[in-house]
């Protein structure tokens, strides 16, 4: 399984790599920014998408425009229930608030039959 990390800080997405090789996770697409994780789900369509909030919506549509059944978890310092009501309805399998709680994400990707 290919999960597409997309965080602007390299010290994020190794957080996240580093755990989901601890649950079995071993190959890694990365992208500091939306367009680029655009440019690079388009070129590898990975398993799974797990991305910020922060221009995080509108990768999201595009993606899912790009192929609707895209998994994509949004992770996010934002709260805001509106934003998480958003995602959810533009299709993200999961919406984590940040800092990502681990047992939260193993969580998720196992409702979600990743795990």
């Amino acid at each position: 399984m290919s999960i597409l990390i997309v965080d602007d800080t390299t010290i994020m997405r190794n957080v996240l790599k580093m755990f989901l090789h601890g649950l079995g996770f071993n190959d890694f697409i990365e992208a500091d920014n939306g367009s680029t994780a655009i440019m690079k789900y388009v070129a590898s369509h990975p398993d799974l998408v797990i991305m910020p909030n922060s221009n995080g919506l509108e990768v999201l549509k595009k993606i899912k425009h790009i192929d609707s059944e895209a998994k994509i978890i949004i992770c996010s310092a934002s709260g805001s229930s509106k934003v998480i009501k958003t995602a959810m309805a533009l299709g993200a399998i999961d919406y984590i608030i940040k800092p990502v709680d681990k047992d939260r994400l193993k969580e998720a990707l196992w409702r979600n039959t990743l795990l």
